[in-house]
């Protein structure tokens, strides 16, 4: 199961990288009410085709390893946004936001659609215009 945690700022945040903490309490100080609650590096994916039992007494897996992570998934109401967090978005961030939205479960957000959000300190070139023709949100902050 995922950790919900309240939308503030943290002493810490799951394997979030520092430039990507100041980027991302900047936005939470910017949009203090954006969000109900969030999810920190959220697991979407099948994982491997082997096994990933490490320990068959307890029941250890280590399927978490091998999916892929979504930096932030952010509530408000009915609203769920799939939340790639990027310094100097380009190109790969638009690819793999879209990875983690065709790989959400819909069931996740009661057969709602998630909206991907890309939230960044700059834009390389021509990033906005791919982002609007694949309905990818972006804030700058």
């Amino acid at each position: 199961m995922h950790e919900q945690f309240s939308y503030e700022k943290r002493h810490r945040y799951p394997h979030m990288k520092p430039q990507d903490v100041l980027i991302w309490e900047r936005f939470i100080e910017k949009y203090p009410d954006a969000y109900d609650h969030v999810f920190y590096d959220f697991e979407v994916g099948n994982g491997p085709a082997f096994d990933t039992i490490v320990n068959p007494e307890t029941g250890g897996d280590d399927i978490k390893l091998y999916q892929y992570k979504i930096d932030v998934v952010g509530v408000k109401g009915g609203k769920t946004d799939l939340i790639e967090i990027k310094p100097r978005a380009g190109l790969s961030c638009c690819g793999q936001i879209c990875g983690y939205r065709c790989l959400w479960d819909p069931e996740m957000t009661h057969g709602l659609k998630a909206q991907a959000v890309i939230i960044t300190d700059e834009l390389r070139p021509d990033i906005e215009r791919i982002c609007k023709e694949m309905d990818i949100k972006i804030i700058v902050v």
